[in-house]
């Protein structure tokens, strides 16, 4: 991973925000960025205590318009 888009996932590392609205964030963040038609996003999260949540986010620009 380059640097850039280690600095940039790391920094909601100590937000207190729940994991659907990060995926959501980081979808929009992609999606302004490389204006796809349709884009699926799926964030895998293990948090602390062995407890793992996958969130799938998904774009497309025609349900937009």
């Amino acid at each position: 991973m380059r640097r850039i888009e280690k600095l940039y996932l790391q920094q909601f590392r100590n937000e207190g925000i729940f994991y659907e609205h990060v995926t959501n964030r980081i979808l929009d963040d992609v999606a302004a960025v490389v204006n796809p038609k349709r884009m699926r996003l799926t964030a895998a999260f293990s948090a602390r205590g062995g407890i793992t949540t996958t969130v799938t986010a998904e774009f497309n620009s025609e349900s937009t318009k």
